[in-house]
């Protein structure tokens, strides 16, 4: 659920910075010599963002659920400790929290290449490619099975490796 709000709040933000194009958000757009696609072509644009919008309903839920509940009947999922005595230290948190964006970064980046194998791109990631514009709905757009393992494991990977 926490993940479904921050995702609508942070595309609506977007949305607006999309909508009204402001000149100091305009700057940074990753293809400046071309038009924003809801001026080139609004009906194509119109469906593609209800297409993801239930796409990412899809997998930020039932793909989640799917792929998530079977680890948490595995020794990879331990119960954590919910006590104030069980707080890490200061720095084993600074260490567990690096720890974890390096194995996203990493096991997302070897997924990321996998996923561009001719084998595989053709049935799973040239969805995500469907956009040939850089906007915050085309980051999550994405095939279930890319969802569940250029997502979901990539986040789950760190802390299955440290353990409660």
């Amino acid at each position: 659920m926490q993940h479904n709000v921050l995702q609508i709040c942070w595309n609506l933000i977007y949305y607006v910075f999309y909508r009204f194009e402001f000149p100091f958000i305009e700057k940074y757009k990753t293809n400046f010599e071309e038009p924003w696609p809801w001026h080139q072509e609004p009906e194509k644009w119109s469906g593609m963002v209800w297409k993801s919008i239930m796409m990412c309903a899809f997998n930020g839920n039932i793909t989640f659920i799917a792929f998530y509940y079977p680890i948490t009947l595995t020794p990879l999922f331990h119960p954590h400790e919910m006590s104030v005595e069980g707080l890490p230290t200061a720095m084993t948190l600074i260490g567990t929290v690096l720890f974890c964006m390096i194995c996203e970064d990493t096991v997302f980046y070897f997924v990321h290449r996998i996923m561009h194998h001719p084998s595989v791109y053709q049935y799973v990631h040239k969805m995500h490619h469907e956009y040939s514009t850089t906007t915050s709905i085309a980051a999550e757009y994405s095939h279930p099975l890319e969802y569940a393992f250029g997502v979901i494991l990539p986040s789950a990977i760190g802390p299955a490796i440290l353990g409660p």
